[in-house]
């Protein structure tokens, strides 16, 4: 399980590299939503985003995005990683991506990321202090 979360975390890395760096001097043009979020000791905060408006945590490592008005998130491939920078903490970072599959832990319309703790392999843990970026083409 954690060698098949660390290859996505590692995926997720490459794709949204070429997310970011395509993005020109308008900070995210051809892709419909980003958010770079810090997680602020537990009550997280949108360092800089588009389409995106808020953030919040429910537990402990699940952060949920809630998207601009009118932004339909649904159908889309989004790709998360690990933004070191801000990060207290090493971590593996996992996107939920919207299928209109009920969600436990945020509304139906908001993107679900998970922060993990790569240490708990054998039970998967989410884990705080870990600061991602996200991108929605």
């Amino acid at each position: 399980m954690l060698k098949l979360m660390i290859a996505a975390s590692a995926a997720g890395l490459a794709l949204g590299g070429v997310g970011f760096a395509g993005a020109g001097n308008d900070q995210g043009g051809g892709v419909q939503a980003w958010a770079q979020v810090d997680p602020h000791g537990g009550s997280p905060v949108l360092v800089k985003a588009k389409n995106f408006v808020s953030v919040s945590s429910p537990g402990a490592g699940i952060y949920c995005l809630h998207p601009r008005l009118g932004v339909d998130l649904s159908g889309s491939a989004p790709v998360a990683t690990q933004d070191q920078n801000l990060s207290s903490a090493l971590g593996i970072v996992t996107v939920r991506a919207l299928n209109g599959t009920p969600n436990v832990h945020c509304p139906l319309k908001d993107l679900q990321v998970t922060t993990w703790d790569p240490a708990s392999a054998s039970t998967p843990t989410p884990i705080g202090g870990v600061a991602f970026d996200v991108v929605v083409p």
